[in-house]
């Protein structure tokens, strides 16, 4: 009732030059405006319309923005979706390099635990060559040098031997 009046107001003339433009209605009564200040049924119309459009130019407004932001976020989700895909390539790609450095540097430590197994085989060898049976140093030195006493005794007859003939 008052958005009716509200929205008719001022416009009594345009409205009832509209009424009387009308084909004749068989209805009478409240299809009609039989008061000058009261809006009839095409007066009503006449707003319900413009609110509806109105309404609908809203909604088509708003539709458009939310068409608008939609478009936006996907364009960013695909932008961002790419970004990502990007760095799980680049993820793979070092993880590979860091599973064949892995593999390269494991290779490496066995071949170096070989040689080393080797070495102290080596070792052990020469240790129980160099040490013998439980001898000290001493007993070393001392043998050592019996051994070159009889090394120079050697030496002695040999050159006696040589005078001689």
């Amino acid at each position: 009732g008052a958005q009716v009046k509200e929205h008719t107001q001022g416009r009594g003339e345009e409205h009832r030059g509209r009424n009387e433009r009308a084909p004749a209605s068989p209805f009478e009564g409240p299809y009609r405006s039989v008061h000058t200040g009261t809006p009839g049924v095409l007066d009503m119309l006449h707003v319900v319309k413009t609110e509806f459009l109105r309404a609908a130019q809203e909604a088509s407004n708003a539709e458009a923005a939310a068409s608008v932001e939609h478009s936006n976020f996907e364009q960013k989700m695909q932008k961002e979706i790419a970004e990502k895909e990007g760095l799980i390539e680049q993820r793979k790609a070092d993880l590979d390099e860091s599973k064949t450095a892995v593999s390269k540097a494991e290779s490496e430590i066995s071949s170096q635990r070989e040689e080393m197994t080797k070495i102290l085989e080596e070792a052990a060898a020469v240790s129980a060559a160099c040490v013998g049976g439980g001898e000290t140093s001493a007993d070393r030195i001392e043998r050592r040098e019996d051994q070159i006493e009889s090394l120079r005794a050697s030496l002695d007859i040999l050159r006696a031997h040589e005078g001689v003939s």
